[in-house]
């Protein structure tokens, strides 16, 4: 079992990190999806991708860390069985994914982030 790490990519236009692509990649039935601080970031969007083997993904959120399922901005719970990508509502202070059921999976789980605004920086 290992714990899965996000990576970053910044894709501003200024590559001032005002906008960020983070990615959990390869996470499998036995492994953990480390969390992430979005600090200054709201989430915007989430994709999930790969070999999903029935598992069912979900993305997590927490302020300090009772972690519950997030919600899109239709207010569905963000619970998937397939590739698929939807919109974030809620903003957590910590966001992961997690998989329950499914053998041999393989998923990649990428979250774009946005900066908040100076008004909305606490």
């Amino acid at each position: 079992m290992a714990t899965i790490a996000s990576t970053s990519v910044d894709i501003s236009y200024h590559v001032d990190r005002s906008v960020m692509v983070w990615t959990w990649a390869a996470l499998t039935e036995s492994d953990t999806a480390a969390a992430l601080d979005l600090g200054d970031y709201e989430a915007a969007a989430v994709e999930f991708s790969g070999t999903f083997g029935g598992a069912t993904i979900v993305l997590q959120g927490a302020v300090l860390s009772t972690y519950v399922t997030l919600k899109d901005l239709g207010g569905t719970a963000i619970s998937q069985t397939a590739a698929t990508w939807q919109s974030v509502r809620e903003q957590p202070r910590l966001v992961r994914p997690s998989a329950s059921s499914g053998s041999s999976q393989s998923l990649t789980i990428t979250l774009l982030v946005r900066r908040k605004t100076a008004a909305q920086r606490v």
